[in-house]
């Protein structure tokens, strides 16, 4: 799995969210994979395999629904 790759980005936003709050790993994967409009992390994890470009990936991963707004972005 490459390290740019939706789920591999997600993993490390998860860790630092972890980090940062004093949760669980898997209490910070749930959280971002819920806020993002998935049911839970597994869910997520299906949907990053099996479709990488569905956009609640995008939206969780870069912030926008369709990867082509996410290189227009200026921050």
């Amino acid at each position: 799995m490459s390290d740019f790759s939706p789920l591999s980005i997600f993993k490390s936003q998860a860790k630092l969210l972890a980090r940062e709050q004093g949760l669980k790993l898997f209490a910070a994967q749930g959280t971002l994979a819920q806020k993002a409009g998935f049911a839970d992390y597994h869910e997520f994890s299906v949907v990053a395999q099996r479709n990488p470009n569905d956009p609640r990936l995008m939206a969780a991963v870069f912030g926008v629904k369709d990867f082509s707004e996410a290189i227009h972005e200026d921050d």
